[in-house]
């Protein structure tokens, strides 16, 4: 018999629920651990420079506290002085977030209370390839958008996309006066 997991031909254990010994082992280790995922990946961010959310945090100063640097269980223990998690929508959210990871700045919150406690950005944020608003790289083409998505066209060059970008922009401001 083989894993119930999708695109897995392993064979099944016996005694496992339908599951080969590697899809096993991590859904015992999701049960056994399930802040572990979060409690590295708020390491990660804080701490490693080539994490892609760094610049929003480690870049800023946010740091983990001692405590649960140093200890998974530490975390787990001083997590759960939160009470329950209050649904499967709730995760951990930083109060304040110009201060870092420490109990005392930690709540349970859903994504639309975490979207509305969000710090107000300065400018829009860049994270694609181009480093330039409408901009992206695919195909080995670079593509220009306007405001909505609209297409504004492909191009071989990034410096072309953004001057044609940049000129779609100047006409709509014209047709937006007249």
């Amino acid at each position: 018999m083989n894993c119930i997991k999708p695109n897995c031909n392993k064979q099944v254990a016996s005694k496992r629920a339908g599951l080969c010994s590697t899809h096993y082992d991590q859904d015992i280790f999701r049960v056994k651990y399930p802040f572990y995922r979060t409690w590295q990946s708020m390491k990660s961010r804080c701490y490693n420079p080539n994490d892609g959310n760094y610049y929003l945090y480690g870049a800023r100063g946010i740091a983990v506290c001692d405590r649960w640097l140093s200890s998974y269980n530490d975390f787990v223990l001083d997590i759960t002085t939160l009470g329950v998690k209050p649904t499967p929508a709730h995760t951990l959210d930083r109060i304040d977030n110009d201060k870092g990871y420490e109990l005392e700045n930690m709540r349970w919150a859903t994504k639309k209370e975490q979207i509305a406690n969000r710090r107000p950005e300065e400018k829009p944020r860049v994270t694609n390839r181009a480093r330039a608003i409408g901009i992206r790289y695919h195909q080995k083409r670079w593509q220009a958008r306007g405001r909505h998505g609209v297409h504004i066209g492909v191009f071989d060059t990034k410096e072309e996309a953004i001057k044609a970008r940049e000129e779609y922009i100047k006409q709509q401001k014209t047709i937006d006066i007249i």
